[in-house]
């Protein structure tokens, strides 16, 4: 354990922390094919599943 870099109270506790790798920018949906799918990026419009079924 690195004592050095062990926060002191509860200000310098880091909760979270994220990675996002950058991507490409690459086609995008019309305004209304965007809002209908919730998404800008078809890259990403993946279908969701609950219990195996889609909705």
């Amino acid at each position: 354990m690195d004592v050095m870099n062990t926060p002191r109270n509860e200000e310098e506790q880091v909760l979270t922390m994220a990675f996002v790798n950058m991507q490409p920018m690459g086609d995008v949906y019309s305004p209304e094919s965007a809002l209908r799918a919730g998404t800008l990026f078809p890259d990403i419009d993946k279908p969701f599943r609950i219990g195996g079924k889609e909705r």
